[in-house]
């Protein structure tokens, strides 16, 4: 079993270096005894049990509100900060440069707060752990490690890298979904024309014959009544409900048992568990090959990710190593992730290139979300055509009953008794 990294060391000794890594590929990871007492330091204590349910952000955090719309220049900024490192300019003058060619209003306003207090003497991760809303605790960490080893210009880099890959990663998904969600739309839609334009005309002429209607007739005409005297509740129901739903801080108990089903359902839920397995195998792969404790990347990654279940997966993981346990045992036992990752993680830890077996692992996961996401979307275009189908023909049978009703009588000698 691999040495722990968690483990105390000889101060005097010299950090020794993972095998099966490349001085190009990976950020220096013989970071001063100092650093890996800092980081042990501002660790969360471990927990005595597994049991607390870990509970996601609030659905509502106005810190996510207000990074909305800023990820294309987080990514440009830091893109660019890494060449005029590079370069040779200082960061402070970098910085002056680059924070008012940012388009984003609040991240501009970030960028000048950061160059500022860079300016006057702080360090480049804590004045950026200032701003959370554009820079997490992963972020945070991933600058810390580089600009304390020396590899600040690494270590941007290989962020940008890994923003960039997310960034590609959520537009593979808008794309696959963007035309079923447009005619999602377009159905409900016309649903509303149908409902507060069209059936509202024929029920007067059904009303001024005063016979009875069939079932269907009466359902849609009951559904038209509602949407037509009652819109303005409707709307504000809708509204209100949604936001409340956004901003409600929901318990742990409840919020784990709503994350529990999303990935339990039928469709989405397997490619939910592939997002946030890519999401873990990323965010690891990024820690550790930044010098930093399996233990520490773990309370990164858990605080980062959204799903209560994978969130408390991970704190079991946790409990298990510090107790000793190899990572790929606990993540087995968690089963929470697909096996084949802890049958991965196995493989790195024996051969002692964890962080780039890590990468595989998302590599690998991240084309199965891009093709699963491709194919729902190409399945979900025919689907809502037919239900768009489904509802117009429905409609127009139920109109059209009545006037077959009322041909029937008049067939038969019995004229629809008017009402006078």
């Amino acid at each position: 079993m691999e040495e722990n990294p968690t483990e105390k060391k000889d101060e005097s000794a010299p950090p020794k270096k993972p095998k099966g890594k490349a001085m190009r590929d990976i950020i220096q990871e013989s970071i001063d005894s100092k650093t890996k007492e800092d980081a042990v330091k501002a660790a969360p204590p471990a927990p005595a049990a597994v049991e607390p349910v870990v509970a996601p952000p609030p659905f509502g955090d106005r810190p996510a509100r207000r990074a909305r719309g800023a990820a294309n220049d987080i990514n440009f900024f830091l893109h660019q900060l890494g060449v005029t490192l590079n370069s040779g300019l200082p960061l402070a003058r970098a910085l002056r440069i680059l924070g008012p060619r940012v388009h984003h209003a609040g991240f501009r306003a970030a960028v000048a707060e950061v160059t500022d207090d860079v300016e006057r003497g702080a360090q480049f991760w804590a004045a950026l752990g200032k701003h959370p809303a554009y820079f997490n605790k992963m972020a945070v960490n991933i600058i810390r490690s580089g600009e304390e080893s020396g590899t600040l210009v690494a270590a941007i880099d290989y962020l940008a890298g890994y923003r960039d890959r997310e960034e590609d990663a959520v537009r593979a998904i808008q794309r696959a979904i963007t035309y079923p969600l447009f005619l999602l739309i377009v159905v409900l839609g016309v649903v509303l024309l149908l409902t507060t334009l069209v059936i509202p005309m024929f029920a007067q002429q059904f009303k001024a014959t005063g016979m009875t209607l069939p079932f269907p007739t009466r359902v849609v005409l009951n559904i038209s009544s509602v949407m037509t005297n009652f819109w303005l509740l409707v709307a504000v129901f809708v509204v209100a409900g949604y936001i409340i739903y956004r901003r409600m801080d929901f318990s742990a108990g409840l919020a784990y048992a709503v994350d529990r089903v999303k990935i339990r359902l039928p469709i989405f839920g397997p490619i939910l568990v592939k997002i946030y397995t890519t999401q873990f195998a990323t965010m690891t792969a990024l820690l550790l090959k930044s010098g930093m404790p399996v233990l520490r990347a773990l309370d990164l990654v858990r605080e980062t990710l959204r799903n209560g279940v994978f969130r408390n997966a991970l704190l079991y993981t946790k409990t298990q190593v510090e107790k000793g346990r190899r990572l790929a045992e606990s993540l087995a036992e968690s089963k929470t992730f697909p096996p084949i990752v802890s049958d991965m993680v196995a493989v790195g830890e024996d051969a002692g290139s964890l962080p780039i077996v890590l990468e595989k692992v998302a590599e690998t996961y991240q084309k199965e979300v891009t093709h699963d996401t491709a194919i729902i979307g190409t399945l979900l275009e025919p689907m809502l055509i037919i239900i768009l189908g489904l509802v117009v023909a429905f409609v127009a049978f139920s109109l059209i009953m009545p006037y077959f009703k009322l041909a029937g009588g008049l067939a038969g000698g019995i004229g629809p008794r008017l009402t006078p």
